[in-house]
C-alpha cells in the first residue's frame, strides 16, 4: 500500500526525501515519474540512502538526476530494495551533498553559457597531447563520438556535475571553445547537441 503520493510541483524530491528522514520508516521505496514517460526510484533503509536508478542509470549520478526533478508525481511504499545497494551511507548526508552539487551545476551551465543545454565546440587536436588526465580525454572521445551533451552525461560513468566541470576546464585550457549557436543550425531543438570540429 502507498505510504504517501502527491506531485512534484507541490512538494520538492529534497522536501520528500525530508519528511522520510524525519519519519525514520525501514524499507520504504520512492517512485517518481514524470510525464515525459521518465520514471524513477530511491529506496531507503532506516535513515540510511541504498540505491536510486532512473532509466539505466543507477548510484550518486542517479539520485542527483532525481534530485532535480520538479515536475510529475511521487509514490512512497513500504518496500525493500532486493538487489545489491548502489549507495551507503545516511540519507542526509547524500541529500546535502546533492543539493549543493545541484545548484553547482546550474551556475556552472550559466557560466560556460550552455541554453537549453546546447552548446557547439571545437578544439585543435594539438591539444590532445597536452597532458590531459584520462577522465579529460574521455569526455573528449564523447564529445567526438556522440556530439550531444545529454548523451554524453548519459555515457559517462561520472556524476553529471565531474563531466560539466571538466568540459569547462578544456574550454578554459582551449581545447574546447564555444561556438556561436545560431538558429538557422537548430533544427531538432529538443535534441541538445555538442557539436565538434577538428581543426
Amino acid at each position: 500500500p502507498s505510504l504517501m503520493h502527491g506531485k512534484l510541483d507541490a512538494l520538492a524530491v529534497h522536501e520528500l526525501l525530508q519528511v522520510i528522514d524525519m519519519r525514520g520508516r525501514d524499507d520504504v521505496a520512492v517512485t517518481l515519474e514524470r510525464s515525459d514517460g521518465a520514471s524513477g526510484r530511491i529506496f531507503v533503509m532506516a535513515n540510511e540512502l541504498v540505491h536510486a536508478q532512473t532509466g539505466s542509470i543507477v548510484g550518486l549520478k542517479a539520485f542527483e538526476r532525481l534530485l532535480a526533478w520538479s515536475s510529475g508525481t511521487f509514490r512512497v511504499e513500504h518496500r525493500r530494495h532486493t538487489g545489491l545497494p548502489t549507495m551507503s551511507g545516511s540519507l542526509v548526508h547524500w541529500l546535502l551533498g546533492g543539493l549543493a552539487h545541484m545548484d553547482e551545476y546550474r551556475a556552472l551551465q550559466r557560466t560556460l553559457g550552455i541554453t537549453d543545454d546546447r552548446i557547439e565546440v571545437s578544439y585543435s587536436t594539438d591539444f590532445l597531447c597536452n597532458g590531459f588526465d584520462q577522465a579529460a580525454l574521455d569526455v573528449l572521445d564523447l564529445v567526438e563520438a556522440h556530439h550531444s551533451l545529454v548523451r554524453i552525461l548519459d555515457l559517462s560513468p561520472m556524476p553529471d556535475l565531474q563531466v560539466l566541470r571538466i568540459i569547462g576546464m578544456l574550454m578554459h585550457a582551449g581545447a574546447l571553445a564555444p561556438i556561436a549557436f545560431s538558429a538557422a543550425s537548430c533544427t531538432e531543438p529538443s535534441a541538445p547537441a555538442v557539436s565538434v570540429v577538428s581543426q
